[in-house]
């Protein structure tokens, strides 16, 4: 299975953005024009099993009824309504999808819908949300796109569908994906950005299990939480055990993609940065890639999900809608894959 690939405009940072730090805190800022997508969103419950449900944020194009459709998950502790899934919503909008926002089991106040907790290497409700939008909406083709994290998950479930994955797939989108956990753990320990950013994690993923706790008592303990002040001594106290890995490490390397793509069998975008503070770019450079059309993109400049741009490229095929580069790409590389998707094979 081979396909051309896409011809994306070059990224040009913003040139008061040098430091990955600084362009990573910018990108995590309000933007405006955003609020109107959030006005007119629906919100409904997708079953993933008979102990988990999950919420959904659905955008619908105006005056339109699409037979393709994005679904964007969250990276940690983040939302259907991060900032950078609402543009990259706004985006794929604009291009005529049908857009999910998925928020991952106990994000966005989502704790009462399951007693599972929230772990990096989950798919199921990917894949259950997908099939949702199929039977529901009449979809024909869906396209996936995660961010950091949430890239993770994409990839994932990618992999494991192998040589059989479903008709309706179109294509996966990664930005900025965490795939080796413990890689990306290790760097919180690197200076002054990386550990306020663990503080913001920590306190993001104390919240989660505290929240669980208020609505049952006796789904978790919370004895031990004081202490922790590491996203690895939260993941060895609670992800783990809690989603039956033996401990931290144990996690990490079953739960991350790692280096290995060549399961995959669907087109699909892997897109980082060589500056990204908080996922080395080693693991991108081993990557191992099958018969797919995988197409891996490393800017030298970026930082951590945030790419945001000199300005808006021009290009005879495509038009930014933003300085978000990379929310673009994601956005273009679906439509490119819908646009060669065949009828028969939907």
């Amino acid at each position: 299975m081979t396909a051309p690939a896409i011809d994306f405009p070059p990224y040009e940072p913003h040139p008061l953005l040098a430091r990955p730090a600084v362009m990573t805190w910018i990108g995590t800022l309000p933007r405006r024009g955003i609020g109107a997508l959030v006005a007119r969103e629906e919100s409904f419950e997708v079953r993933v099993d008979a102990s988990t449900k999950v919420r959904v944020a659905l955008d619908r194009p105006v005056g339109s009824t699409p037979r393709s459709a994005i679904v964007i998950l969250h990276g940690l502790v983040g939302s259907s309504a991060s900032i950078y899934v609402l543009g990259t919503a706004q985006k794929a909008l604009e291009r005529g999808f049908l857009v999910a926002r998925l928020n991952a089991r106990n994000c966005g106040g989502t704790e009462a819908l399951t007693r599972e907790v929230y772990n990096g290497g989950q798919t199921e409700e990917l894949d259950a949300v997908a099939r949702e939008l199929v039977e529901r909406e009449g979809v024909e083709r869906v396209h996936l796109v995660g961010f950091s994290i949430g890239g993770n998950q994409v990839l994932r479930l990618a992999v494991g569908y192998g040589d059989a994955p479903p008709p309706w797939l179109a294509s996966i989108g990664a930005l900025s994906p965490c795939i080796d956990f413990a890689a990306s753990v290790a760097t919180f320990q690197l200076g002054l950005f990386q550990r306020a950013v663990q503080r913001r994690f920590v306190q993001g993923l104390k919240a989660i299990v505290e929240r669980r706790h208020a609505l049952d008592p006796s789904s978790i303990s919370l004895a031990g939480i004081d202490g922790i002040r590491t996203v690895r001594a939260f993941d060895e106290r609670f992800t783990a055990p809690l989603s039956g890995y033996a401990n931290a490490a144990d996690y990490y390397a079953q739960a991350g993609v790692r280096t290995n793509l060549a399961p995959i069998r669907v087109p699909t975008l892997v897109l980082t940065a060589r500056d990204d503070p908080l996922v080395p770019v080693e693991t991108f450079e081993a990557l191992a890639i099958g018969p797919a059309p995988i197409q891996v993109v490393i800017t030298e400049r970026g930082g951590h999900v945030a790419f945001v741009g000199k300005r808006p490229a021009r290009t005879t095929t495509w038009s930014d809608a933003d300085r978000r580069w990379a929310e673009n790409r994601a956005v273009q590389f679906a439509f490119a894959h819908d646009a060669r998707a065949s009828p028969g094979s939907s």
